[in-house]
């Protein structure tokens, strides 16, 4: 078969650059052979480190985004919601650290996640804040919520809320007499309430969530019917009426 006369050039300038090679490897490895132990260290300075260096670092950034993507990601261990307030950035995560301190949760493997700053009105602008949270809710991604007192009593009338005398200990249950909220469910749509129930606490009191807010209205804090943390929801509350 016929080559251009430029391939059979190109072909014979490859070979003659292999060719070329194998015996610079050559001398390159009988040389080394001849170097005392402190040539050997500086040949291979001179011609190997900086090969070595780049295989390291390659395979040290290959090995970091191979780790970050298969690690386990940490799990919420507890939900919060908290409607018509807003925490201070740094009395948030001071928070969270301390309650996770509390609850005996591993920082790698738990997190305690605080939706704040959920602004619900009575003028129909809140439709996205209320979609947002219903989802939430029934997702069971809210375990404890807070609220001002017309907000809770509008979703604690929702059956929304554990009856707290079924869930506290007594000795939580009694200390927190007198701030307990009560409430009836709305079983058919307009009905008025029946029953009632021990559904939320106030905050009044609690010089712990005091210093998280700067809320003057009196908020309150239930458990959800929803919540997939019912041992961590009541030591959350225990957390704030120590």
């Amino acid at each position: 078969m016929f080559m251009p006369k430029e391939t059979i050039e190109k072909t014979k300038l490859d070979d003659d650059a292999l060719l070329y090679q194998k015996r610079d490897e050559k001398k390159d490895r009988e040389k080394f052979k001849e170097l005392d132990g402190k040539g050997k260290l500086q040949f291979f300075r001179d011609y190997y480190l900086l090969k070595v260096v780049i295989v390291v670092i390659a395979a040290v950034l290959l090995g970091s985004v191979i780790y970050t993507v298969v690690k386990p990601k940490p799990e919420a261990a507890l939900n919060v919601a908290v409607v018509n307030d807003q925490w201070e950035e740094q009395a948030l995560e001071d928070f969270k650290t301390s309650l996770q301190d509390y609850l005996g949760l591993d920082a790698s493997k738990n997190t305690i996640e605080v939706m704040d700053a959920l602004w619900l009105n009575d003028d129909g602008s809140d439709m996205a804040t209320r979609t947002k949270l219903m989802v939430n809710i029934s997702a069971g991604m809210v375990d404890v919520m807070i609220a001002d007192q017309e907000q809770f009593l509008s979703y604690a009338q929702q059956g929304l809320f554990v009856d707290l005398t079924e869930e506290l200990p007594a000795d939580l249950y009694q200390k927190l007499n007198g701030q307990i909220l009560t409430s009836g469910v709305i079983e058919e749509e307009g009905q008025e309430p029946t029953g009632e129930y021990s559904v939320g606490i106030s905050l009044e009191n609690s010089q712990l969530y005091g210093s998280l807010t700067n809320q003057t209205e009196p908020m309150y804090i239930g458990i959800t019917t929803s919540t997939k943390n019912m041992e961590d929801a009541v030591k959350t509350l225990q957390y704030l009426f120590q």
